[in-house]
């Protein structure tokens, strides 16, 4: 069983009315960050795609601001 969470973001409008691209990323993983230990970027045991992967993101929409 896999423990399950709800992520909000609070977004502020840009002040020039247009059209933007957003995208929302969510940390995560099981486990233990080699940036920690090393001082260094490393990608985790596994790769990304594994149990211990670090970052998800949504697919990106477009917000129209007026």
């Amino acid at each position: 069983m896999y423990a399950t969470a709800r992520v909000s973001y609070v977004l502020k409008a840009p002040s020039t009315p247009g059209e933007y691209p957003i995208t929302a990323a969510f940390l995560y993983g099981t486990g233990e960050a080699n940036e920690m230990k090393s001082g260094k970027y490393e990608d985790p045991p596994g790769g990304n795609g594994a149990p211990s992967g670090r970052i998800q993101f949504s697919n990106t929409v477009k917000v129209r601001v007026q």
